[in-house]
């Protein structure tokens, strides 16, 4: 979001975020902001079932950090319920942003198609845009 406030160019009038907001901070949501204040913004993500739990089994797993590449060792039944508070939490808190900034937000899943999501969030679109007398 830093790169993109710094690499768009005010004549472009829509961007699309294409994220899993896994890591969605505070300084994410400021730069949203901004982003939405310059740009009509859509948000779309994109999660996968282990962005809000852990599989149920015995033992420990190493978890990698992608950015630092740093390694944990857990042990899932452990740390499930911390995790999953967290994870929801970040998803409430990207919902209350792209409602709070007029940021359209499309929440997919990497277990479904996602065209039928897809086509039903455009044709919402549309629509909001007719009712607003909006082309």
């Amino acid at each position: 979001l830093s790169f993109a406030l710094d690499y768009l160019k005010t004549n472009i009038d829509s961007v699309v975020i294409f994220s899993d907001f896994i890591s969605f901070d505070e300084t994410s949501r400021r730069n949203l902001s901004l982003i939405s204040k310059r740009f009509e913004t859509v948000a779309v993500s994109v999660r996968d079932r282990l962005d809000y739990t852990f599989p149920d089994f015995k033992g420990e797993v190493v978890i990698e950090d992608p950015a630092t590449n740093q390694q944990l060792l857990v042990n899932p039944s452990v740390v499930k319920e911390a995790y999953e508070k967290i994870a929801l939490a970040r998803e409430k808190e990207l919902r209350e942003t792209c409602l709070r900034f007029n940021i359209d937000l499309l929440e997919l899943s990497t277990e479904e198609p996602f065209v039928p999501f897809l086509a039903e969030f455009l044709k919402g679109r549309t629509k909001k845009k007719e009712g607003l007398g909006l082309k």
